[in-house]
């Protein structure tokens, strides 16, 4: 029984290396049992920074925190844009799509 333990051991350390060494390319091989984290180190530096970039635009954010200021904002955004093509009607501007 601690043959076949230790042969685990052995096996499942081996798979572990394998996941954590990219090949020539950059690449890691894909094996069962999942990956620990990204393939690359520039995916991982990339997912770090929008993570911060998320959670800094989630605290600065917090102007809105009760639904009605959501609504209110929509309904004054909505209102501006009504604004904006009233006044483009008016000089007499027409829509040409290229």
């Amino acid at each position: 029984m601690s043959f076949y333990a230790a042969a685990e051991a052995t096996k499942s350390r081996t798979l572990a290396r394998q996941r954590a060494i990219p090949d020539e390319d950059g690449f890691v091989t894909v094996t069962r049992g999942g990956r620990a984290g990204p393939a690359r180190n520039e995916e991982a530096q990339a997912k770090m920074e929008e993570l911060r970039q998320k959670e800094e635009d989630k605290r600065s954010g917090m102007g809105d925190f009760y639904r009605f200021q959501v609504r209110e904002k929509k309904k004054q955004a909505a209102g501006e844009l009504v604004k904006r093509f009233q006044t483009l009607q008016q000089k007499g501007n027409k829509f040409k799509p290229t």
